[in-house]
């Protein structure tokens, strides 16, 4: 059967990044096209105060990119160099393990961006007259960022299990 392609792998872990990075900085979502929801709200008209839901989905975006990004930096010296079999089994683990980690947090940051939508939403809803919202680029990038870092990860569950040996232990 053939293998999860290292280049491919480089490619989405490259595509997740660059959206993590554009999707904190762009607004998220958009309520009647007058107030926008950033991930990093640094100048709101309405001194909107951070929830404690809020920070921790901003946390696990900063350990997503932290993860992700070294696991990218990894795969593209050991893509690009050649090092001898031991060396390269253990930063091939070292990748493995941070795109696991990213994805995971990177779940775990989409989850509490969804919490926090719905939370919005039952406060909407108790309104007489619905707001009219939409997601805006931040919101469509965070989706795409995600899509690709978990794409990535089952290509490293694929090339793990492939593997016949234990290198993910050995880290």
């Amino acid at each position: 059967m053939a293998r999860a392609s290292p280049t491919v792998t480089l490619l989405l872990l490259g595509l997740s990044v660059i959206s993590l990075v554009l999707a904190i900085t762009q607004p998220l979502v958009s309520v009647a096209g007058y107030y926008d929801l950033h991930l990093f709200p640094d100048n709101d008209r309405f001194d909107y105060k951070v929830s404690n839901t809020h920070r921790a989905s901003q946390a696990m975006h900063v350990l997503a990119l932290v993860s992700l990004g070294t696991a990218l930096l990894v795969l593209i010296v050991s893509h690009f160099t050649s090092w001898p079999d031991s060396t390269f089994r253990k930063m091939s683990a070292i990748q493995r393990t941070a795109t696991v980690f990213g994805t995971a947090f990177y779940l775990a940051g989409v989850a509490t961006l969804l919490k926090i939508a719905m939370d919005y939403k039952h406060i909407a809803d108790d309104l007489p007259v619905a707001p009219n919202g939409s997601i805006e680029a931040g919101g469509i990038l965070d989706i795409i960022g995600f899509a690709s870092a978990f794409v990535s990860c089952m290509f490293v569950f694929f090339s793990t299990s492939r593997d016949n040996t234990d290198e993910y232990q050995r880290l």
